[in-house]
């Protein structure tokens, strides 16, 4: 069954977050904006908004918006236009980024991202106070890529093979976690990054792929996390071929 709504609720491995202090923290850096959605064909937003089961508040601090924007512009160049203008297809209206400094769940969640296909819109909203934005953002675009994918077909039919025998995901993001077969374990019996990564097969994926595009994180020294990577790889630019350059595995 398809889902549309992922949640992104914590990043703790592998790097740390770098930020760029080089800011202008007397307005918004409008001309960054433009450049972004002129040069990528997106839309970049900073509203209070309401969607199904969640609602997310504008941010207000500037320093924190520039901040984000410039993380933002440094994850987009490692993509292209024509990427990007897959997300019109099938009469969508491209990717729209939130940014904002709260996003609440009705059951009172509150993760870092949201990633919704709603109404023919493709949603990534960023709580840009989170740690690591820079994963965060990939973890995100990551979601929409497999979105974006299932126009076409289901995507990863082969995922499960590259987990260990009688292994199931949680389907939840409130169940107990699990942390069986990941970094806590011998590396030879390590198949996850995290407890989080046992959610949904998405998130999974969206986890490594973080790691991937936000750092390049030599992921070899985990044999069944860099398969993984590998395979994620090789379906993603079957369907993106200009995007050999971002994998570096």
């Amino acid at each position: 069954m398809k889902k549309i709504i992922f949640l992104t609720i914590m990043f703790f491995y592998f790097t740390s977050n770098t930020l760029n202090d080089n800011l202008n923290i007397n307005q918004v850096n409008q001309e960054l904006i433009t450049d972004m959605e002129n040069t990528y064909n997106i839309k970049i937003n900073n509203a209070s908004k309401e969607f199904p089961n969640f609602k997310i508040t504008k941010d207000n601090n500037v320093y924190q918006i520039n901040n984000a924007l410039q993380i933002i512009s440094k994850i987009l160049s490692k993509f292209n236009k024509e990427f990007f203008n897959t997300f019109y297809k099938y009469n969508y209206n491209g990717l729209n980024i939130y940014l904002t400094n709260n996003i609440v769940s009705e059951d009172q969640i509150t993760p870092s991202g949201l990633s919704l296909d709603y109404q023919k819109n493709y949603i990534l909203a960023l709580n840009i106070n989170a740690s690591s934005l820079e994963k965060v953002f990939c973890h995100e675009l990551m979601h929409h890529i497999e979105f974006n994918m299932q126009k076409e077909s289901e995507p990863f039919p082969l995922w499960n093979t590259y987990n260990p025998p009688n292994f199931y995901y949680n389907y939840s993001y409130t169940k107990d976690y699990i942390f069986n077969y990941t970094l806590n374990d011998p590396q030879k019996n390590i198949y996850f990054i995290d407890y989080y990564a046992h959610t949904y097969p998405e998130e999974d994926r969206a986890r490594i792929f973080e790691n991937i595009c936000a750092y390049q994180t030599n992921l070899s020294y985990y044999p069944h996390i860099y398969q993984k990577a590998l395979y994620l790889q090789k379906e993603i630019l079957n369907i993106y071929p200009s995007l050999s350059s971002l994998f570096k595995l």
